[in-house]
């Protein structure tokens, strides 16, 4: 007979203790936290491969990775029962990916479409220089006189 996965069964069966008994209790010490810490271990890696591949942002990648891995967590201490671990997780992260992803075009759009007053753009003389800004891009309105220096 083939010993059963403990995380698959306690995922399907939820936890053996009732959750609001065990509130009081830290939430590293209950054998959730163990299952869902080695679920981490295991699909971490191929959940921000997926999440990359997806086209999330990359700077989110690991922010939405975390995040799946939190939500079972959440899921299971809360008593839902969950009967396929890694599909849940990889379910979560394919959405938050694609909802991250469409965060980030949404403001790409924004930033196309702004017209932003008093930005003076690059100036080509200006271009090793960080930012490649003029300093007026500071004011809040283009043609504003420039503040006295203090020091000359």
């Amino acid at each position: 007979m083939a010993s059963e996965n403990p995380i698959i069964a306690m995922c399907a069966f939820g936890p053996a203790t009732d959750p609001a008994a065990d509130a009081n209790e830290s939430p590293m010490a209950s054998p959730v936290h163990d299952l869902v810490v080695q679920l981490y271990e295991e699909l971490r890696d191929p959940v921000c491969r997926y999440l990359a591949a997806l086209g999330a942002p990359t700077p989110a990648v690991d922010d939405l990775c975390q995040d799946a891995f939190l939500r079972l967590f959440q899921a299971l201490r809360n008593g839902q029962r969950v009967a396929n671990p890694r599909a849940w997780i990889f379910t979560v992260a394919h959405n938050s990916g694609l909802n991250a992803r469409a965060a980030q075009a949404r403001m790409r759009e924004l930033d196309e479409n702004a017209d932003w007053p008093g930005v003076a753009m690059a100036d080509p003389e200006l271009a090793g220089r960080p930012g490649g800004l003029e300093p007026d891009f500071l004011l809040p309105f283009a043609g504003e006189a420039r503040p006295a220096p203090i020091f000359d």
